[in-house]
């Protein structure tokens, strides 16, 4: 069984390892990632004082220097985003093991213990934290030391180390802020349970308040600065962080949301399922089985769950400040530890059920040790499977802002710039231009539609980047006119070009053949298909809207509209295949679509009611590029046609999708 409990266990350091540390330096670095190594790099040039180390960086009001001392550490030994996130992989690696060795402290059951640390292993919030660059790791190893010192607080060197935990819990961040404080009342209570022997701490519980206390002082002041209290831009805040909100009353879908993050999901937009429920009701089993046991134990693990995370509730709902489970994952390492007691007690639970039968003589498929085996294994890999999935693609859901700043700092030419809606765009896009050596004019108009028109109109072209989930009302109706680049949908991020296509690929197309530079922007040649992520258009189109059937289309909102095909080969002889739908209007002639390339005409079309699928051509271009323009008889607002309509558009064609052909259009069949 020794042999058995020693392969289990590098088994879970395997996994633990291998989840924490693959691919560790391929998603781009985090907007709050990019300013703390920002930090470390002004400590490391000397820019900060020994004093600053002590009383908090300065110029951050939430993490503390112990952790920017790991930071500056780790980036002695690597550089770029592996080096930003070694430190906290390395402390998530030895959470897992001081997890274990805190499950094992309360339950004297080396098995629980190893279950204990799978859970963790696995864990996608542990997971999650494990590989960014900030300090959420650090205190959750904290929280699992601090139960391990308090389950084994009969043991004088447990009592001894106390204090430095708590110190290093402080000195790493506001994060664990919440903790101590449930640490502090948690060793009051265990103070009186144990009548002074036995305990935490005994009589020097009120010591360890007044040491805590001077630690916390110095970093007192900048950490209230930076809570956001209500405020004009609060909302907006909020909004931009597209998170969880914790709202009065406490509604069932954010209780739902808040036990999905702390099971099966590292991330608050995280998929919600039955599994989180599983695991919360196994928790509540594995607090009632130490209650009956080991009170003791069980005061601990429930006060260090509940306590921090409702702490945290009352705290972000008291400053108006957004809600995100980084904040309340101190109480994570308590949870798993209940959650795995409850579920080895379902193996016990079933074998006990089994012996029942025995007694009554009824036949048995296993023997009770092999049921209580199995079952208890089988619970815990119906935890884990979903929180192995989410482990496995959350980390990697990060916005690339390497692959912008490459895009962008390959594309911007000279008297060109690149404007931001926002300022964090600026600060993550602006990171990775000098790690990849761009020199590139940028541009931050925070939420302005006057300062990114002015920007961009001030150049002869330019690159609009916009990202995050703050609404303006005048985005969707501006970026209709510009041409969409890249588009992805972590963070909403989507980048356009001003003024036209031309304008970005014809002086580059002159220097290099022309389809290696449109596959780096995914650009389709030939193919218009008029979505969200539409390509090269130019005046006169709405926006993209989807029919209930799931297809997207574009109005054609004027008499004229214009877009740009690239072409698919060198025959100068082509055509168009287009899908395309009029107007439906009562008192006007059908709809005639004219078609010119290069400013020549091609051909009309009359359009029937409805979608129309036709051929426009041939024609003759010798251009890599086709500009075609489209001039309809007439245009129509939904208004003329129902005057209670919100609609005052003015609409003519609905474009699905247009195709550029090689070759002469096949001939119809004769009759």
């Amino acid at each position: 069984m020794d042999l058995l409990w020693l392969v289990g266990l590098v088994g879970v350091g395997g996994v633990a390892l291998f989840l924490r540390f693959d691919g560790l330096a391929e998603p781009s670095l985090w907007y709050d990632e990019v300013l703390h190594v920002n930090r470390a790099r002004e400590a490391m040039s000397g820019a900060t004082s020994w004093w600053g180390w002590f009383t908090g960086l300065p110029v951050d009001r939430e993490n503390g220097p112990l952790y920017y001392a790991l930071q500056v550490l780790s980036l002695h030994f690597a550089e770029g985003e592996f080096g930003v996130r070694l430190a906290p992989a390395i402390a998530g690696l030895f959470g897992v093991l001081g997890l274990g060795l805190a499950a094992t402290a309360t339950t004297r059951n080396r098995w629980i213990g190893l279950a204990a640390a799978l859970l963790i292993a696995v864990s996608p919030l542990h997971v999650y934290y494990s590989r960014e660059g900030r300090p959420y790791s650090a205190v959750m190893l904290g929280a699992a030391v601090l139960i391990l010192l308090a389950l084994l607080a009969e043991r004088r060197w447990a009592r001894i180390f106390v204090f430095p935990a708590c110190l290093a819990i402080v000195y790493c961040g506001a994060i664990g802020a919440p903790l101590l404080i449930a640490f502090l009342l948690l060793a009051i209570c265990d103070w009186y349970w144990s009548r002074f022997q036995g305990g935490l701490v005994g009589r020097g519980s009120l010591v360890l308040a007044a040491g805590l206390a001077l630690c916390v002082l110095p970093m007192l002041f900048p950490t209230v600065q930076g809570i956001d209290r209500v405020s004009g831009d609060s909302t907006e805040r909020r909004e931009h962080s597209a998170g969880l909100e914790i709202t009065r009353p406490l509604s069932p879908e954010a209780l739902d949301r808040l036990a999905a993050s702390f099971t099966v999901s590292g991330l608050d937009s995280g998929t919600t399922n039955y599994v989180s429920w599983i695991a919360l009701l196994f928790a509540v089993s594995g607090a009632g089985f130490l209650l009956r046991t080991q009170p003791r134990a069980a005061l601990w693990l429930l006060g260090l769950w509940l306590l921090p995370v409702c702490g945290w509730l009352a705290a972000l709902h008291r400053f108006d400040h957004w809600y995100n489970v980084r904040y309340t994952s101190s109480g994570l390492p308590a949870f798993l530890i209940l959650v795995a007691v409850g579920a080895c007690q379902a193996g016990p639970w079933a074998a006990s059920w089994v012996r029942r039968r025995q007694v009554r003589g009824e036949p048995t498929p296993l023997p009770p040790a092999w049921v209580s085996t199995v079952f208890s294994l089988a619970v815990l890999g119906l935890l884990l499977v979903p929180g192995w999935t989410a482990a496995r693609k959350e980390p990697w859901n990060k916005p690339p802002w390497r692959e912008v700043a490459d895009l962008v700092g390959t594309w911007t030419g000279p008297d060109e710039v690149v404007v931001t809606r926002e300022e964090w765009s600026f600060d993550c896009l602006g990171y990775y231009l000098d790690e990849l050596g761009h020199e590139v004019e940028l541009v931050a108009t925070n939420f302005s539609e006057a300062s990114a028109r002015s920007a961009l109109q001030s150049h002869r072209g330019g690159f609009f980047l916009s990202a995050g989930y703050h609404h303006a009302p005048w985005l969707d109706e501006w970026t209709a006119t510009l041409h969409p680049v890249l588009r992805r949908e972590r963070a909403n991020l989507r980048l356009y070009y001003w003024p036209d296509f031309a304008t970005l690929v014809s002086p580059r197309s002159t220097q290099s053949p022309l389809a290696p530079m449109l596959a780096q922007l995914g650009y389709v040649p030939g193919v218009q298909d008029f979505s969200e992520d539409a390509s090269w258009l130019g005046p006169g189109w709405s926006v993209a809207e989807r029919e209930p059937e799931g297809r997207t289309f574009r109005w054609a909102a004027d008499s004229r509209a214009e877009l740009a095909l690239v072409a698919t080969g060198p025959n100068p002889t082509r055509h168009l295949r287009l899908w395309l739908r009029p107007f439906p209007t009562d008192h006007r002639p059908p709809q005639r679509l004219h078609l010119s390339v290069h400013g020549q005409p091609v051909g009309s079309v009359t359009l029937e009611p409805g979608w129309n699928q036709l051929t426009l051509g041939p024609y003759r271009s010798d251009e890599e590029i086709d500009h075609l323009e489209f001039t309809f008889d007439w245009v129509q607002s939904p208004r003329d046609l129902d005057p209670a309509a919100e609609d005052e558009r003015t609409l003519a064609v609905a474009f699905d999708r247009v195709l550029l052909v090689e070759g002469e259009p096949p001939r119809p069949d004769a009759p």
